[in-house]
């Protein structure tokens, strides 16, 4: 509920589970964009490991947590997120089929730094006397 109210943070367990969805379901990518994939992922994981990215560090864990990530700032900040990650943003428009920065008014700057991140919650595997 806190992440609806306040997408200019970027992030929404909504819009990553669905994006999950998406990816189990086959439906992830637009057929003309699977091919130059792993290339945009290795440029774009560079980039996060650099602190250039509004994509945070666990988008880093694998490519369908990548993908859910990029999706919740594609729908969260779309102008903020078409203005860092071109490339990304248009994969991402194609495979959704919606543009969320022509339609949806976040009321967002379009600013020159990356958000702020609010630290996600990992779980981590029980252990085992």
């Amino acid at each position: 509920v806190w992440e609806f109210a306040h997408p200019e943070e970027g992030g929404n367990v909504g819009f990553h589970e669905f994006a999950h969805l998406m990816t189990a379901q086959g439906l992830a990518l637009a057929e003309k964009d699977r091919g130059s994939w792993p290339e945009l992922l290795a440029i774009e994981g560079t980039r996060v490991r650099r602190d250039e990215s509004l994509l945070d560090d666990y988008a880093l864990l694998n490519e369908d947590e990548f993908f859910a990530v990029a999706s919740e700032l594609c729908f969260t900040v779309p102008r903020r997120f078409r203005n860092w990650h071109r490339k990304l943003y248009a994969v991402l428009v194609r495979c959704y089929r919606q543009d969320p920065a022509l339609w949806l008014d976040t009321g967002e700057p379009e600013p020159d730094r990356p958000p702020r991140r609010r630290p996600r919650r990992r779980t981590t595997p029980a252990r085992t006397p």
